[in-house]
């Protein structure tokens, strides 16, 4: 494991573990008599649209896996419980680890959690919920593209571990790097929640990324800005939460609230997937740009025949779509689409024998 992450990576990781260990206590949730679903790795910050996988994933679990008591590990506590996951784990337990966009060589933490996990615990399924998988060569990459594929084919085509991925470029890249796993293509979890909308709607709002993951130019920003600001009041929103609600507590609360903010809008603009995720079920008017992983449009995929979610590339893209979708007379649109039939393919393939 030294020679594959290198010297760097491997005392971040251990002063990683050292923290969690020393901050986090153990769960004390463990039912003996019942079957145990392990929820692993959830979202303890404060990325909404990681909450709301979070929510989505919760929210399923309990609604198809009525016979299993459910334990859920987030990502801070992971080292601190650690050990008594492979202490108390029963033959027919299943192991879940959390959804997202987290595989990879960029968001290395999370990985790594996930191979801990898959490493050691090789007599219980292994479900991955709907993920990305993106790996570069780029200064953001925490290892090397090549150290990392190395390791991450005996991990992932290892015989209990089943891979959910959300589209089709992470679906491709998987089956052509690592041949022998068990990889299936459903939509992102977020996709599968529903919220009532209560707001009237006015004015535009902007939603962008201000991280490694934006590609979308400040000149480009500033074009919509000027093409719009003249009929409409702009405000900006972000998917990082800032208030002072604990994350962990209020985590329903924080995606909810998004959820409202959203629908109160004419439109949104943006390059963040789980706010264009999180129009779509509000039925807001939506206009969405690529980040560098492609993910805004794998996922768009799922929801395309949706006539006001549009994922664009450029500003005369942007300026075509700003005509046809019919956004200015404050029409409230219907998210109708249903993937139960899709999400079914998660519960059989971790429930049969």
């Amino acid at each position: 494991m030294k020679e594959v992450l290198g010297k760097k990576n491997i005392f971040m990781l251990r002063v990683a573990k050292e923290e969690f260990f020393a901050f986090f206590a153990p769960k004390e949730n463990l039912n003996i008599e019942k079957k145990n679903i392990w929820l692993i790795s959830t979202t303890a910050h404060n990325n909404i649209g990681d909450l709301a996988i979070t929510k989505a994933e919760v929210e399923f679990l309990k609604d198809y896996y009525k016979d299993y008591n459910l334990i859920t590990i987030n990502d801070r506590e992971f080292y601190g419980v650690y050990k008594k996951i492979r202490k108390n784990i029963k033959n027919n337990d299943i192991i879940f680890i959390h959804g997202g966009g987290n595989m990879g060589n960029e968001y290395f933490v999370l990985e790594w959690q996930r191979w801990q996990i898959i490493r050691r615990i090789r007599n219980n399924k292994i479900i991955i919920l709907p993920q990305t998988i993106f790996v570069s060569n780029n200064q953001n990459a925490t290892i090397n593209k090549n150290k990392y594929m190395k390791i991450a084919k005996e991990i992932y085509e290892q015989e209990n571990v089943h891979i959910f991925v959300r589209e089709k470029f992470s679906y491709d890249f998987i089956k052509s790097n690592f041949a022998n796993s068990k990889v299936y293509l459903v939509p992102d979890i977020v996709l599968s929640l529903r919220h009532k909308v209560k707001n009237q709607r006015k004015n535009v709002v902007f939603c962008f990324r201000d991280d490694f993951e934006k590609i979308i130019s400040n000149e480009l920003v500033q074009n919509i800005k000027d093409l719009i600001s003249s009929d409409y009041k702009i405000h900006k929103t972000s998917m990082i939460y800032s208030g002072n609600k604990d994350v962990l507590e209020f985590q329903n609360e924080i995606v909810l609230d998004k959820l409202d903010e959203f629908s109160k809008y004419k439109l949104c603009v943006t390059d963040r997937l789980h706010a264009m995720i999180l129009c779509a079920i509000v039925g807001t008017p939506c206009i969405a740009f690529n980040n560098h992983s492609k993910k805004v449009e794998g996922v768009y995929k799922w929801i395309e025949e949706l006539s006001y979610i549009r994922v664009v590339d450029g500003f005369e893209e942007f300026k075509i779509a700003l005509d046809e979708i019919e956004w200015r007379d404050s029409k409230s649109f219907v998210y109708n689409v249903d993937f139960e039939n899709l999400y079914k393919k998660i519960i059989d393939i971790s429930l049969e024998n």
